[in-house]
Formats: structure tokens, sequence, C-alpha cells
């Protein structure tokens, strides 16, 4: 947990126990694991708090056979946005022709499938 805590833009980071909240207790072990909630310092959808979350997953990671994953709102937006940013590079598609197929538009790689 210590790795979690000192990870730059976290304000506070608690283990859960096993009544389901951080704090107050031993901390829940499933199936190895432990669940640590943190709190970044930054609005949620911040640039400042997806860099928090880049940085505390650097800190995780860096734990030998931790296999640490991140989650919450903040880590799954930016996952989100990475994703599209792959799919896009991937296909070739230019930033407007994205946005075009977001908004109701036939994406260029479909178009010449056939679904029986």
């Amino acid at each position: 947990m210590t790795a979690v805590a000192r990870a730059r833009g976290v304000d506070s980071a608690d283990a859960v126990s096993a009544s389901g909240r951080p704090g107050g207790g031993e901390p829940l072990v499933v199936d190895g694991r432990v669940r640590v909630d943190a709190v970044v310092e930054d609005a949620a959808h911040s640039d400042a708090a997806k860099r928090a979350v880049e940085r505390l997953r650097a800190e995780v990671h860096a734990i030998p056979g931790a296999d640490a994953l991140v989650g919450g709102y903040t880590a799954q937006q930016d996952d989100a946005k990475n994703r599209r940013s792959v799919e896009k590079t991937r296909h070739g598609v230019d930033s407007k022709t994205w946005r075009d197929t977001r908004h109701g538009g036939t994406p260029p790689w479909t178009k010449d499938v056939n679904v029986a």
C-alpha cells in the first residue's frame, strides 16, 4: 500500500477491510489480492488526475509479483481514450472520419463486410 500512497497526485489510500470500506480493520484478502481504494488530489476528469493514474500504475507495476490493476473512473476514461487511439491507428482512419463514425456514419473498415 505504500507504493499507492507515495504516488504523486494521490491524496489518500487505504486497504479495504471485510466491511467493504477502506480502513478500519484488517485488509480483506480475496484470491491473494487486496483492494486498495485511493483518492487522487485533482478532479477525476482532469489531466492532472490522468497523470496521477499513470504514476500510480507505474508504482504498482514496479512491485515484483504484484500483478496489480488500477481502475476507477479516471483510469477507465483514459483506457477508453487509448483504445480509440489504437483503433484509429490500426485502421488508418483520420480524426474527422473517426468523429463521423461516432455520430452515425459507417466506419470505413466495415464497408466491405457482408453479413449473412
